[in-house]
């Protein structure tokens, strides 16, 4: 297991850019260069250390605060490779579905309203607690738009959820 000790031994890391530099050789490292490949699976940086890949936002949190992130590391922003400390955020995997991105194939352009075709109507949905709620339905948009913002304080969404 990777201590804070160990990781700054072999990194710096940077809390306002969120750039670690590497300290130490690996295996194909160089020392006082950034470090950190992005994998295009899942859009984080990650990088090696004794032979085992991280993610750098996780290694943030662990260079910062001595400890594993409880829960998962989240980006404010929803940048991926922003690892600056004022970006990340220790939160469960329920709450960080509260400050998701929009989906690509939104196409309303307000996450949780989506038109019926069938019945031509708008419908206002929102996920909390585990379950899937109707908020409501009708002709008019912009109802289901304010009963979804509504929706999303009560819920303790993220002002950036959606965006």
């Amino acid at each position: 297991m990777l201590t804070q000790q160990r990781l700054k031994e072999v990194m710096h890391y940077d809390p306002s850019s969120g750039i670690f530099i590497r300290l130490k050789n690996g295996k194909n490292a160089r020392t006082q260069k950034s470090t950190g490949c992005l994998n295009k699976t899942h859009g984080y940086l990650e990088s090696g250390i004794d032979s085992k890949t991280y993610l750098l936002h996780r290694l943030a949190w662990l260079y910062m605060t001595g400890e594993e992130p409880t829960h998962t590391v989240g980006h404010r922003d929803h940048i991926r490779t922003n690892n600056s400390w004022g970006n990340l955020y220790d939160t469960t995997r329920q709450d960080s579905q509260k400050n998701l991105k929009m989906f690509k194939n939104n196409t309303s352009g307000v996450t949780g309203v989506s038109y019926r075709k069938k019945e031509k109507v708008w419908v206002a949905t929102i996920r909390a607690n585990g379950k899937h709620t109707y908020l409501t339905s009708g002709e008019d948009f912009e109802t289901c738009v304010k009963a979804r913002k509504a929706a999303e304080v009560e819920y303790g969404y993220s002002s950036t959820h959606g965006k």
